[in-house]
C-alpha cells in the first residue's frame, strides 16, 4: 500500500519523487532519539521524506568539505596595495 503511494507521487511530481539518475546505496546510522526528533521535524518542515533530508545533508556536507579541500580551511582577505 505504502508503494502505491510513491508510485503516484512519483507520477504526479517525477522531479521530487521520481528515481534518481544517481547511484544510491543503502547506509545504517545510529542516532539517538532526541536528534532523530529534530531531524524529521526538520525534513517535515521542509516538506520532504527524511530519506530525501539525509541525502541533502550528506551531500551538502561533501560539497563543503571538496570545497575546503580545494581552496583550504581558512578564509582568505584579498588587498589592494
Amino acid at each position: 500500500m505504502l508503494s502505491d503511494h510513491h508510485e503516484i507521487r512519483a507520477k504526479e511530481e517525477p522531479e521530487r519523487y521520481g528515481k534518481s539518475k544517481e547511484k544510491l546505496v543503502p547506509l545504517e546510522l545510529e542516532l539517538d532519539s532526541d536528534l532523530l526528533l529534530k531531524l524529521f521535524t526538520a525534513a517535515h518542515e521542509m516538506d520532504i521524506t527524511f530519506n530525501e533530508f539525509c541525502n541533502r545533508v550528506i551531500k551538502k556536507q561533501l560539497d563543503s568539505t571538496d570545497y575546503k579541500f580545494e581552496n583550504g580551511t581558512k578564509p582568505q582577505f584579498l588587498s589592494e596595495n
